[in-house]
């Protein structure tokens, strides 16, 4: 046999006999690093090892769990009666010229919302806010803006809603 040019290993495999001069119990000669045949004859079957019951049991755990908790976060259900749009309109006459701002403010149900003013039908401005409520006072404050902090109280006359500053001056009505 000639075992010069094959390690130990290969030669046992490649031949189905021992050769014993070359011998390398640790890392087999191979001409190929990357012949397959020999990675794929070098390879025993009790090395490969198949999920046994528990891992599936466990890995079905762990997506039913998941699955659970995600669907289990919701956010509460807001009613409050601030929910909508409200605006408020001015209208000024510069030199026989009408001129037309609009504010609104648009309250969503996750305690957040959009400011927005409009010149002539033209979107010119827009921030979002935050609301909070404390004992029928409602306050928005506009992060990240110069815009000031508004304290309002929803009146509701006849069918009439409106919003208006702690002053009492008028902040925007319900549309």
């Amino acid at each position: 046999m000639d075992c010069k040019n094959r390690g130990f290993y290969a030669q046992m495999l490649m031949n189905r006999s021992v050769c014993r001069e070359n011998y390398s119990p640790t890392l087999p000669y191979v001409e190929n690093l990357y012949d397959s045949d020999w990675i794929a004859r070098s390879a025993s079957p009790n090395l490969i090892k198949k999920p046994t019951r528990m891992k599936k049991f466990s890995t079905l755990l762990c997506i039913i769990a998941l699955i659970a908790v995600s669907n289990c976060s919701r956010i509460p259900e807001n009613n409050d009666p601030i929910l909508g749009i409200w605006a408020r309109t001015e209208t000024m006459s510069i030199e026989e010229k009408e001129f037309t701002e609009r504010e609104e403010w648009i309250f969503n149900d996750a305690y957040l919302g959009r400011y927005q003013i409009f010149e002539d039908k033209k979107l010119t401005y827009y921030t979002d806010f935050r609301w909070t409520l404390e004992e029928d006072i409602y306050t928005i404050e506009y992060g990240g803006t110069e815009l000031p902090e508004a304290r309002v109280i929803m009146q509701k006359i006849d069918l009439l809603e409106t919003l208006q500053l702690e002053s009492g001056d008028h902040f925007a009505t319900r549309e």
